[in-house]
């Protein structure tokens, strides 16, 4: 008896007989079976549509008298990646590696404020006062130290109080507001950086900001074979070049700007974003650019037209025009305009014009901003902060 009959027999024997149950029973098991019986002739009909594989036996195998050794010749060798071996560096490969040597400058006051907002408020020193800025300056300054070779130079420019720029334009940087906190800390980051480095290594000139120091020192360096940047502050991308590149660290990763990295993020060339910058100004700065100008279409102008003689020239008002409209047009080319974009350009510019200048400073030579290794001072002021776990990282690197 197969499974539909026995379904159908226990239904019926549960359901009283004459019923409507009794009907609903027995058609079901025939369902029941008529499914079964189809899904055995289509296992069937699977079955023979597919024969059974007899296993051939090799007649060359029984002709060789040694059937192992063949068949190892006849399979495919088995590819084998062998590490390749390293070339010893030669003493003249060794001697150029020695004597390149790179130019690090620190742009301290952005390395204060990013510490200082990336750090906890609530750090502070024995004698109450706020160290959260001091802490993440000197972890910074301490983990690039440790990757300097014998022959690197390095350098931490401070600002200095108002320079020339306030004098030409009183409202320069007039929107920005220096929290008490890290006010107090510049001066305790500036006795560190001399401590960890040496005075000599710690850079301020009455009268300039420390982006005109970076950018003298950056532009007058000639015996290095490059000269990296250390800050987020987009107006030393104007400095940028083959030799000159800008380091800018974003959470845990650093991002290198080169011309090719600089000109994917703006869409123009480094010798090209004064006059872009001074058609659409610098709200951090303070500095105003021309109403109704915005990235793109200074990008358009400086694309199209050149630079901003070029765009005010007569010559090219049509094709101005052509470019941002002939009522943008109207508005942009004025005087008034033109004023305006002239002193943007001259307080952004890097490096500054020697005219400018406070007194007769000169970048020191390089040679002086040598890096002779770690100063045994700076456990000393770790200790006097109370950064203890900083005191025993530096302690080691000095060991090293």
């Amino acid at each position: 008896m197969n499974l539909a009959t026995r379904t159908a027999f226990a239904l019926r024997s549960r359901l009283p007989q004459g019923t409507v149950a009794m009907r609903a029973a027995s058609t079901q098991a025939f369902f029941v079976q008529a499914a079964i019986a189809k899904a055995r002739a289509k296992a069937e009909a699977e079955k023979s549509a597919s024969p059974k594989q007899v296993p051939v036996k090799d007649a060359s195998k029984k002709s060789s008298s040694k059937p192992k050794q063949d068949a190892a010749k006849q399979a495919p060798a088995k590819t084998k990646w062998i590490r390749p071996k390293q070339e010893p560096e030669s003493s003249a490969a060794k001697k150029a590696k020695a004597k390149t040597s790179t130019l690090h400058l620190i742009d301290s006051g952005d390395w204060i404020y990013r510490a200082f907002y990336a750090l906890p408020k609530f750090l502070h020193g024995r004698n109450g006062t706020k160290t959260g800025a001091v802490m993440g300056f000197s972890s910074s300054l301490l983990a690039l130290a440790r990757t300097l070779g014998p022959n690197d130079r390095i350098a931490v420019a401070f600002d200095s109080g108002r320079t020339w720029r306030n004098t030409a334009e009183p409202f320069y940087k007039s929107g920005r507001k220096r929290p008490e906190a890290i006010v107090s800390q510049f001066p305790q980051c500036r006795e560190l950086a001399a401590a960890f480095l040496g005075a000599q290594h710690c850079l301020s000139v009455k009268g300039m900001e420390a982006d005109d120091i970076i950018a003298e020192l950056a532009s007058s360096c000639t015996d290095c074979d490059q000269v990296v940047i250390h800050t987020r502050d987009q107006d030393f991308y104007q400095l940028v070049s083959e030799m000159i590149i800008v380091k800018n660290k974003v959470k845990s990763e650093f991002i290198h700007y080169g011309p090719s990295e600089v000109e994917e993020k703006f869409g123009i060339s480094p010798n090209q974003l004064l006059d872009y910058w001074a058609l659409t100004g610098q709200s951090a700065d303070a500095i105003k650019g021309v109403e109704g100008i915005g990235p793109g279409t200074a990008r358009k102008l400086i694309t199209a037209v050149g630079t901003l003689n070029d765009i005010w020239d007569a010559r090219n008002r049509k094709l101005v025009e052509c470019t941002v409209g002939s009522r943008l047009a109207d508005r942009m080319l004025t005087d008034e305009n033109r004023s305006l974009v002239d002193l943007g350009k001259t307080l952004m510019k890097l490096p500054v014009d020697p005219d400018r200048l406070p007194g007769s400073w000169t970048p020191p030579p390089s040679e002086t901003l040598a890096f002779k290794g770690l100063q045994k001072e700076g456990r000393q002021h770790l200790l006097k902060l109370g950064f203890k776990s900083q005191e025993k990282t530096y302690a080691k690197a000095l060991l090293a």
